[in-house]
């Protein structure tokens, strides 16, 4: 008798942690595992900021001052993401850098119901010399690191691009040492404290970083009890190659 197909859960995850703690990397990993969407509020700003409109305009003006998005606008495009993947039929997602305050966390749950608050936890310097070397692809939109991270026992190798797109490297605007150094600022006094609201609600998971993608994969699997999805989508066929990020 054949075993009847799997269903799939419904998990919902939310990604925390300072910028450059590799929430982007994982975030894109865990939804190609668990076939979730990747929502990341920074792409979706950045998509934003390529429009002409009056939205773009106050994004970029906050951006260049190395500051977040007020509550307001970052809403009204997460809202317009989450409608649009409901109607596609989605079962679940992964949001990448939201929410960022409490006051967010708060509202976020009054309109979904957020399983676990993963903290991708990574010592301050660390994070300051992965993205001063962080570099994206001006054609594909790809990003990677271009640093040799050595920080007391912790080594991380960087992460170049492939051929097609080494002269293609462009630096963002965001990161410049003034501006990273600003956002780890920013992110201690408004978003750590979204660390304690999950942590209130039983929902929050900590992950120390100590090391690259292949070393830490296994071992977040394993925290947020995964092995057994990762089994399955092994003996599956397996998935197109993903780009490796690290902010």
């Amino acid at each position: 008798m054949e075993e009847e197909p799997r269903k799939q859960r419904e998990l919902n995850l939310v990604l925390l942690g300072r910028p450059g703690a590799g929430k982007g990397t994982f975030g894109i990993k865990l939804a190609a595992l668990l076939d979730v969407p990747h929502i990341s509020t920074g792409d979706l700003i950045r998509e934003e900021m390529k429009k002409v409109s009056s939205m773009s305009r106050r994004i970029a003006e906050v951006v260049s001052k190395g500051k977040l998005l007020g509550d307001e606008e970052v809403f009204e495009l997460l809202h317009s993401r989450l409608q649009a993947g409901a109607a596609r039929g989605d079962k679940g997602f992964i949001l990448d850098g939201f929410p960022r305050t409490v006051n967010q966390a708060i509202v976020l749950d009054k309109i979904a119901d957020v399983h676990v608050a993963v903290n991708f936890a990574q010592e301050r310097e660390v994070l300051i010399q992965k993205c001063l070397g962080r570099r994206v692809c001006g054609e594909c939109g790809r990003v990677f690191s271009m640093a040799d991270v050595s920080v007391g026992d912790l080594r991380m190798p960087a992460i170049p691009p492939p051929i097609q797109c080494l002269d293609k490297m462009v630096t963002r605007k965001d990161d410049s040492e003034q501006s990273i150094q600003k956002r780890l600022q920013v992110y201690d006094e408004e978003s750590k404290p979204v660390e304690d609201f999950y942590r209130k609600q039983g929902k929050l998971v900590n992950f120390d970083v100590r090391g690259g993608v292949s070393e830490s994969w296994p071992k977040l699997l394993q925290a947020l009890n995964l092995v057994e999805e990762q089994q399955r989508s092994s003996s599956r066929t397996p998935p197109p190659a993903i780009p490796t990020v690290w902010c």
